[in-house]
């Protein structure tokens, strides 16, 4: 299973992670680390529907959580954001 959203706080996550858990999966986070000007940088690249207002940008970095092995990770890995647009994994 792979879910493709933003979960920023604990709260969001845990039903997700829970449900792994039952059904005997691996649970991994990628954490994406990002200061909010670049994420605001990069939705601005966005066009349509698909750019989000800043507004939301700013109320998700004020709620994010980084995620922690205590919620039930097997894994988190760190998503860096380079220059380029591209991104690291660490």
């Amino acid at each position: 299973m792979v879910i493709d959203d933003t979960n920023v706080t604990r709260e969001q996550r845990a039903p997700s992670i829970a449900e792994g858990q039952r059904q005997g999966a691996r649970i991994v986070g990628y954490f994406f680390e990002c200061s909010v000007r670049d994420c605001i940088a990069r939705n601005r690249q966005r066009e349509g529907h698909e750019r989000i207002p800043e507004a939301g940008i700013l109320a998700s970095a004020k709620r994010l959580v980084r995620p922690s092995p205590e919620e039930g990770f097997d894994e988190i890995h760190t998503v860096r954001v380079l220059p380029d647009l591209g991104f690291e994994i660490l």
